[in-house]
């Protein structure tokens, strides 16, 4: 799971880092087309892959053609993580909060959280970026005298004999390479279908095989795989509004049936918002502590199905979940957090919305206004 993340030369993203702090469970990035919403969900997945060096032909790194921001000469991506205190990687925070001692009271922006930033190559290994330490060692260096430097570097580093900035370099180099920040992060894109095969199981390619699974699971997975078809079903009879509705997935792997009111019809007869919540519930629940990048789930969906699914993942799912949407539908609900996106002098920014005023602005981004509302007579 992710406490924060910042991104920096991607796409939309230029050379100074975005900062996205404090992420929640689930987390709703907002903000009108063409913003940068969906690189920040791109951005998650390719780190994900990078820093378990996975190469595959649909999970490559970067495309130098395609990935780098555009007007600039930036060639670097590089993708940071939060490390907070009571946090995913709280046990990283205390390994320094100790080392430091009672020095590390004279660290103020590191006392809750201290961020680290890996520089992600086109192919290879991540490795932390060189500015990132280098930022990381001048705060030291600035806010630590030379005692309390020694005695840190001493209990962390092992070292008799350095210069005060050696000292601050070598552990702002440690402060990163300790931090492993591996995750899997799963992309479902905008473009939902559900056919026979594909590579893109998650987005409905082969989700039919899958179910079949689910519903007719091995001995060595029988409890697991009926304890997630059942919740697949569940979410069906709540969106339904029908106790004995079910999932039936036939032997010839042809179609997905629904029995209703002891009939059985195919999925798509359902409609095309049942068929895309039935393809989204089915991705977050095949997959268990996960980081799922989610484009525009609202697709062909009533503000009511809408919430129904947010409720779902929030209750049935053990996920964190990084959303992009063009929907108000998200707005006021419990435990979401809500970010605003938005272009800058041609680059993406993202800040958090979580006041009223704040909130006002993302509607009004979205081009809600009040003269919209209707009127009584």
């Amino acid at each position: 799971m992710l406490d924060g993340i910042s991104i920096a030369g991607y796409r939309s993203f230029g050379r100074s880092p975005v900062r996205i702090a404090d992420l929640d469970r689930v987390n709703v990035f907002i903000g009108p087309n063409n913003c940068g919403k969906s690189n920040i969900l791109r951005a998650v997945k390719i780190f994900s892959d990078a820093s378990k060096a996975r190469r595959t032909d649909q999970e490559r790194s970067l495309d130098p053609s395609l990935d780098y921001p555009v007007g600039g000469d930036c060639r670097e991506m590089s993708f940071g993580v939060q490390v907070k205190r009571a946090g995913q990687l709280d046990g990283c925070h205390q390994i320094f909060a100790k080392g430091f001692g009672r020095a590390w009271a004279n660290l103020p922006e590191l006392s809750d959280s201290y961020w680290v930033s890996y520089s992600v190559p086109v192919n290879g290994k991540i490795e932390p970026a060189a500015w990132s330490v280098a930022d990381l060692a001048q705060y030291l260096g600035r806010m630590l005298s030379q005692q309390d430097m020694i005695r840190a570097s001493n209990t962390l580093l092992r070292e008799q004999s350095a210069t005060h900035d050696a000292r601050a370099k070598g552990l702002a180099a440690l402060m990163h390479s300790v931090v492993q920040p591996h995750y899997d992060a799963y992309l479902v894109d905008a473009f939902r279908r559900i056919v026979d095969s594909g590579e893109n199981l998650l987005a409905g390619a082969g989700l039919i095989g899958e179910l079949r699974r689910l519903q007719s699971p091995d001995l060595s997975n029988y409890q697991l795989g009926k304890i997630r078809f059942n919740k697949i079903n569940g979410f069906l009879q709540d969106v339904l509004a029908e106790p004995d509705a079910r999932l039936e997935i036939p032997a010839a792997l042809d179609q997905i049936l629904v029995t209703l009111n002891g009939k059985v019809l195919p999925l798509e007869s359902l409609g095309t918002g049942i068929h895309e919540l039935i393809i989204l519930a089915a991705a977050v629940t095949l997959v268990d502590d996960a980081v799922f990048c989610l484009e525009e789930p609202e697709i062909h969906l009533h503000p009511a199905l809408q919430k129904k699914f947010m409720w779902y993942i929030r209750n049935q799912t053990a996920n964190q979940y990084i959303i992009s949407t063009h929907s108000n539908a998200f707005f006021d609900l419990e435990g979401v957090s809500l970010y605003s996106c938005s272009i800058l002098e041609g680059r993406t920014i993202c800040a958090a919305a979580s006041s009223a005023n704040e909130k006002h602005a993302v509607l009004q981004d979205l081009g809600y206004r009040p003269s919209d509302l209707p009127t009584s007579s």
